[in-house]
């Protein structure tokens, strides 16, 4: 990776994520992409920082400095 490049550049582009949340509190859903905080991973340490992408979610992504939903992995049951 360049200087500017971040992990996220090495996730494929057709990889999406479908918003349920004006439907759904809660959803089921596979992970499609996990990441630490420099690579593509299969998975995560304890106490290690990653993110998780996922098919379909109520979570709402956030830009420009808005708050974020903050889960840990006790409060999410996943698999792949």
């Amino acid at each position: 990776m360049g200087a500017d490049a971040t992990v996220y550049d090495e996730i494929d582009p057709s990889v999406t994520t479908e918003f349920t949340g004006y439907d759904h509190l809660e959803d089921t859903s596979k992970v499609t992409v996990l990441t630490t905080e420099t690579e593509i991973a299969e998975s995560l340490m304890e106490g290690q920082k990653g993110t998780i992408f996922v098919e379909k979610t109520p979570f709402y992504a956030t830009m420009g400095g808005q708050a974020t939903a903050v889960s840990s992995k006790e409060q999410m049951v996943y698999s792949k």
